[in-house]
C-alpha cells in the first residue's frame, strides 16, 4: 500500500508535470504564431515583383494593414542590395 506521504510526492510531481506541460504549450503557441507570420513575410516578398509600381495592402502589426504603393525605384534599390530569394532565404 502507498503511504501518505508518497501519494503527497506523487501529487506534487504531477502538479510540477502539468506545470511544465502548461508552459511548454504556451511556448508551442508562441512558436507557431512566429512560423505563421513568417510564412506571410515569405508570400509577400515572393509575390512582390508582380506588384512593383502597384499598391499593396502592407501589414502594420495585430491584424492592421494599411495601403501602400511600392516605388519601382525604392524596390530596384532593394533588389540591388538582395534578390527576392535572398531576403526569402533570410525569413527561413
Amino acid at each position: 500500500m502507498m503511504s501518505e506521504q508518497q501519494a503527497q510526492e506523487l501529487m506534487y510531481q504531477m502538479q510540477t508535470l502539468e506545470g511544465y506541460f502548461s508552459q511548454l504549450t504556451q511556448k508551442e503557441s508562441s512558436i507557431i504564431s512566429i512560423i505563421r507570420e513568417a510564412s506571410a513575410a515569405i508570400e509577400s516578398l515572393k509575390t512582390i515583383d508582380d506588384k512593383t509600381g502597384g499598391e499593396s495592402l502592407v501589414p502594420v502589426g495585430l491584424g492592421a494593414f494599411v495601403k501602400a504603393k511600392i516605388a519601382a525605384t525604392s524596390w530596384n534599390e532593394f533588389r540591388t542590395r538582395k534578390t527576392t530569394n535572398g531576403a526569402v532565404d533570410g525569413c527561413q
